[in-house]
């Protein structure tokens, strides 16, 4: 399967044997097998199929297509279909093996040398154009280019990026489908009314505001045409009684739980491929306290923007926990604190679920 999808994709039929010559080589002529096939579970044998895949690529092949279960003469045939990748090849790690495969006409070989570094080169301007593509974005967004009167708040800003963004286009953009589905899939965080348009950028998700009101929330997410989002809140950032602000830890750990859960159902709904980078840039910081709990340790004295390290996410969810847990600790240990804390990770993340 991995051959196939690294190469030109295909189609595997499962069922059937193939005619021989003399010698016991294939003739490419399809055949019944001797002994019928039969399946009796047909729908617990494609979760099978696709668990045995997904945890056995690196980036996972997850968008497999299967054809219903056909019976030819007493015996079961089907079809699974595998698609051509769009951008990183899948590495098989099933068992011992840590090897790329693709296919020739006579059948499926590794990678030599010269293809691997070709791979790894094609890897690392994927991961330039995605950092240059944040980037751009951020600047954007803190100069007030794309949204008026942003770049002043105390914000956090998510960006998801597949890893197909650069040869890629979301089918039927414009359609009423796509509005109605989008409008209910990736609503802003907070969501108390919030308003849809297209616009320039892509299909933007915001909630209604009043400019100049100070501590109104500002919430919104933003699809790009490419299939990647930005999520932008200065939810997490709270007043206390002398006016100064604070960051809740918590608040944080929500956001992010909720816009990545948010992401998975908007790609698997879209047809892109859920293999992506995760960006979380904190802005305006400097002299905050992150949440009361950590108020003894220090503040973000040093530096008023805080990027924590954009990460490839994996598509197996106790995996993702273990990612985003580790990119937090680095937002904990900024001031201080040995870790972010477990007991309040879990209380978010045990919900988490990239199936939903």
């Amino acid at each position: 399967m991995s051959s196939f999808y690294n190469t030109e994709g295909g189609c595997i039929i499962v069922g059937l044997d193939e005619e021989k010559d003399e010698e016991k080589k294939g003739l490419g002529i399809p055949r019944l097998p001797d002994t019928p096939v039969t399946v009796s579970n047909f729908d617990g044998l494609l979760l099978r199929i696709q668990d045995a895949v997904r945890q056995s690529t690196n980036p996972s092949i997850t968008n497999l297509q299967f054809s219903p279960l056909i019976s030819l003469n007493g015996s079961h045939v089907f079809l699974i279909g595998i698609p051509k990748t769009k951008s990183l090849p899948a590495m098989v790690t099933y068992g011992n093996n840590n090897r790329f495969f693709k296919r020739k006409a006579n059948g499926k070989y590794f990678l030599d040398t010269y293809e691997l570094y070709e791979t790894f080169n094609e890897i690392n301007l994927i991961e330039k154009r995605i950092r240059l593509f944040i980037q751009d974005r951020q600047i954007k967004v803190s100069e007030d280019v794309f949204w008026p009167d942003l770049g002043r708040l105390s914000s956090i800003l998510i960006h998801v990026i597949p890893i197909s963004f650069f040869d890629s286009q979301i089918e039927n953009f414009s359609s009423h489908e796509f509005q109605t589905f989008v409008k209910s899939a990736l609503s802003p965080p907070g969501h108390e009314g919030y308003s849809t348009r297209y616009c320039l950028e892509g299909f933007h998700l915001f909630q209604n505001r009043r400019f100049g009101v100070d501590g109104e929330i500002i919430p919104y997410n933003l699809l790009f045409r490419n299939g990647c989002t930005e999520t932008f809140t200065n939810q997490p950032f709270y007043h206390q009684p002398d006016k100064s602000l604070i960051v809740s830890g918590e608040a944080i750990i929500e956001v992010i739980k909720e816009q990545l859960e948010k992401n998975y159902l908007i790609y698997r709904n879209l047809s892109i491929e859920p293999t992506f980078y995760l960006s979380i840039k904190l802005n305006n910081v400097q002299n905050m306290f992150l949440t009361p709990r950590e108020i003894s340790l220090g503040k973000y004295h040093n530096f008023n923007e805080l990027q924590l390290p954009i990460t490839l996410l994996s598509n197996d969810v106790s995996e993702v926990k273990n990612q985003v847990k580790n990119i937090l600790d680095i937002l904990w240990q900024s001031v201080g604190a040995n870790e972010c804390s477990p007991n309040e990770f879990r209380k978010v993340f045990d919900k988490f679920s990239i199936d939903i």
